[in-house]
C-alpha cells in the first residue's frame, strides 16, 4: 500500500518544484535598453530640374565649391548614389548630429543648390554596382587633393564620406 502512494509523490512535488523555480526566476529583473537614432537622408531626385548636368564629377565639385556656402558649420558631408532607370545620380548633403532622446540624431543642415549630379551614361554604362561605386569613390578622393577643395567650405568639415562606401576624407588625417 505504501508503494501505491509513492507513485503519486512525484506528481505532487513536480508542481511545487516548478512553482518555486518560477518564483526564483521572477526575482531576476531585466532592464530593457532601447537605443533610438534618427537619421535624415536626402530624397531621390525625381524632378529633372533638380539634377545638374555637369560632364564630370570634378566639374560638379568645382562648381559646388564656388557657389552657395553653408550658413553654419557642417560636421560631415555625405555623398549618396541613386539609381534611376538607365542612369545614376550622385548627391551631396551637409550633416550635423544633435542630441536626441538617449542617442543622437543626424540632420541635413545643408542642401546645395546643385546637390544632384547625373553621371555620364557613357562613362558608367557596362559597369557593375561595385565598379561604379569604386570609380566614384576614387574620383571624390582625388578631388580632395586639389587646391579647389583645400580652399573650399568642404575642407572645413570633419569628415567627408560616401553612404555607399568608405570615408573619403577626414580632417584628422
Amino acid at each position: 500500500m505504501i508503494l501505491k502512494y509513492c507513485k503519486f509523490i512525484p506528481l505532487i512535488l513536480l508542481p511545487i518544484m516548478s512553482s518555486s523555480q518560477k518564483k526564483d526566476s521572477a526575482k531576476l529583473s531585466y532592464k530593457k535598453i532601447t537605443i533610438t537614432t534618427y537619421s535624415e537622408e536626402p530624397d531621390p531626385p525625381f524632378k529633372q530640374g533638380q539634377i545638374s548636368n555637369f560632364v564630370t564629377i570634378a566639374d560638379w565639385l568645382k562648381d559646388l565649391c564656388n557657389s552657395q556656402k553653408p550658413e553654419k558649420e557642417i560636421d560631415t558631408y555625405e555623398f549618396y548614389l541613386f539609381e534611376e532607370p538607365n542612369n545614376y545620380v550622385l548627391c551631396v548633403v551637409g550633416l550635423n548630429s544633435y542630441p536626441w532622446k538617449d542617442s543622437n540624431a543626424t540632420k541635413i543642415d545643408f542642401r546645395p543648390t546643385n546637390m544632384y549630379l547625373k553621371l555620364s551614361p557613357k562613362e558608367y554604362s557596362g559597369l557593375n554596382q561595385r565598379d561604379i561605386r569604386e570609380k566614384i569613390y576614387l574620383q571624390l578622393k582625388e578631388f580632395t587633393n586639389t587646391e579647389e577643395f583645400k580652399k573650399s567650405f568642404l575642407s572645413k568639415a570633419n569628415l567627408i564620406t560616401a553612404a555607399f562606401g568608405e570615408d573619403i576624407w577626414s580632417k584628422s588625417h
